[in-house]
């Protein structure tokens, strides 16, 4: 299914606020096109940084709390066969070791505007995930 993402980093430098943004289509589904969001996010960071990622799928928080779990176990599920969007979770996993990353369920200050965004834009779909740092 076409659907579009978005995503905005908001943090602060040397006491100077600053937002970057990313938004595109993907064909995939609901999880694959917010987990794209988020590696895309994640990605766009080049420091260390304390990362809360703003998801409305509880999936994601639930996921994300056992990903050193899931990783050491290769990205599989319980009868071996790879789980879902293992290459995403495992580049988020990658994003870990040097980010201290937590997972919010919910909106925030922001979700609002990128849906519009994404509907301006003309990307179809629905807003997927947000990101703030």
């Amino acid at each position: 299914m076409h659907r579009g993402i978005g995503y905005v980093l908001e943090c602060t430098i040397h006491d100077v606020p600053f937002t970057i943004t990313g938004f595109s289509a993907i064909d995939a589904t609901e999880h694959a096109a917010e987990l794209t969001a988020i590696t895309a996010a994640l990605d766009r960071m080049t420091r260390p940084a304390e990362i809360t990622i703003h998801s409305v799928d509880p999936y994601i928080r639930a996921t994300y709390s056992m990903i050193s779990k899931l990783a050491e176990e290769g990205f599989t599920k319980a009868n071996g066969s790879p789980m879902n969007n293992r290459d995403l979770w495992a580049k988020i996993y990658e994003h870990s070791k040097t980010q201290t990353i937590d997972v919010i369920t919910g909106t925030h200050e922001y979700s609002e505007w990128i849906r519009s965004e994404i509907s301006r834009r003309g990307l179809g779909g629905k807003e997927t995930h947000e990101i703030q740092k």
